[in-house]
């Protein structure tokens, strides 16, 4: 990332653009990307029990004469008919089954959208049984959408990491310390767990991923590099090439992605970890090599982004940039980064009436966002119809008026149109303050790899 030169203002705005549109400083990407799919993997449909709840999984656990009461507490909870759902659960906590019975309450409640009663009937049954997974998968997941409780939910995600020792606890951990501001908690969480399970590699690799995110980079290589000798998981390889690529660690990166390439030869994981080593040492064209390879295994919209990208931005091969994003749109129609990206290459070959058109679609699907306006009005500007790119322009500056940089070009757009009392009003200094670069932002895009370690 390019940094500000000294005395020079950080814009805001420039560092929205480089975490928007930055193709790799990807190691937390990868992180929700995952936590994405696995909770789309997991979590029930609206009228699913969770496994573990279920009658086929109960029914050689509990009592002989509650097996009716489950049955007909899962057919009403299938049929929306919540109300007997809950009376059935009621009547198997009688039965003696005040755990399963507990849980199936807690579960109707989440249904009802009763959440502080499905709070406490998941504390109750928590207090019941911290040692069954399903439970506690159920559980935490209802944290993460629900609950604030940072200390509650390292609890239950703790419980859930010592029953099954899977990513998915972690990822869970991480997304919500993030989501509450506990990275330092989460942090000491995850050391906790390292000295519990000191042979469990997935902690180590998690952790590295922390540390990073939190800019603490010299301790996260420091685990890292010896995460990539514990573990033999493809995903946690890949994300361990992130963090030592990112840092300039080359070396560790490479002999990570030959561990990688060995357990699993020709896996789309594979090619990613190699495109990215690639990508970090500025082979660009080595990395689009790796990340076709990584597209014919698994054809999927990342992979896609990640060449129009490099094609755009890196290689100046606008007609392939162009393919892929119209690619991504075969996907997903409505694809905002695929439509910047081709909106950024018209703009570049000087076709400012297809810009135009691609930027104008982003406005409609980002209405309260401010850089889709504030974007079309520079393509304006550019255009010299100073009086159109100003409503687009202050239409930025109303949404986020602290960035100088919108205010600047929104006072420029203002003197192009002879408005020169409003240009002074929004940027005192606009006339002894040049616009050297419209483009900056955009410019800043490529980015410069690191120094080798």
């Amino acid at each position: 990332m390019k940094s500000c030169k000294p005395g020079q203002e950080a814009d805001s705005f420039n560092l929205e653009m480089i975490l928007k549109f930055d193709i790799f400083s990807g190691v937390r990407k990868c992180i929700v990307s995952l936590l994405i799919v696995t909770l789309c993997g997991t979590l029930t449909g609206g009228q699913e029990l969770p496994d573990g709840l279920r009658y086929r999984d109960v029914r050689k656990i509990v009592s002989n004469d509650s097996r009716a009461l489950f049955k007909s507490a899962e057919r009403s909870f299938r049929k929306g008919k919540y109300q007997l759902a809950d009376q059935a659960y009621l009547g198997i906590i009688k039965k003696g089954e005040k755990f399963y019975g507990t849980w199936g309450r807690a579960c109707v409640a989440r249904q009802k959208e009763e959440f502080s009663a499905t709070g406490k009937f998941y504390e109750s049954a928590l207090s019941l049984n911290d040692s069954l997974a399903e439970f506690l998968n159920d559980y935490v997941r209802f944290l993460l959408i629900n609950a604030r409780d940072w200390n509650l939910i390292s609890k239950v995600a703790g419980r859930l990491y010592a029953c099954m020792k899977s990513d998915e606890a972690l990822l869970i951990l991480i997304n919500a310390a993030t989501k509450l501001d506990q990275r330092p908690a989460a942090s000491e969480s995850l050391r906790n767990l390292i000295r519990q399970y000191p042979d469990e590699a997935n902690v180590r690799v998690f952790y590295a991923s922390l540390l990073r995110d939190s800019g603490q980079n010299k301790e996260a290589v420091d685990i890292a590099q010896k995460a990539v000798k514990l573990t033999i998981e493809p995903f946690q390889l890949k994300l361990l090439v992130m963090i030592l690529a990112q840092e300039g660690y080359f070396i560790d990166g490479a002999q990570a992605c030959e561990k990688l390439s060995d357990i699993a030869p020709r896996s789309a994981q594979t090619f990613e970890a190699w495109g990215f080593l690639e990508y970090q040492q500025g082979h660009y064209q080595n990395a689009v090599t790796h990340y076709r390879k990584a597209l014919n295994r698994d054809y999927r919209l990342a992979t896609l982004l990640t060449l129009a990208r490099l094609n755009a931005f890196y290689l100046n091969e606008p007609a392939k940039a162009i393919y892929y994003a119209k690619a991504i749109q075969q996907l997903d129609r409505d694809n905002c980064d695929a439509l910047y990206i081709l909106a950024e290459v018209k703009r570049r070959q000087g076709d400012l009436t297809a810009a135009l058109k691609y930027s104008v679609r982003q406005m409609e699907l980002q209405p309260n966002h401010p850089q889709p306006y504030y974007y079309h009005g520079k393509l304006l500007l550019q255009k010299k119809d100073y009086a159109s790119a100003v409503t687009y322009l202050e239409t930025a500056v109303r949404y986020n008026p602290d960035i100088k940089r919108y205010r600047l070009v929104l006072a420029k757009a203002y003197a192009g149109a002879g408005m020169m009392d409003k240009a002074r009003e929004t940027y005192t200094n606009y006339l002894n303050e040049p616009l050297k670069d419209l483009w900056q932002e955009e410019n800043m895009l490529t980015e410069t790899p690191p120094q080798p370690r």
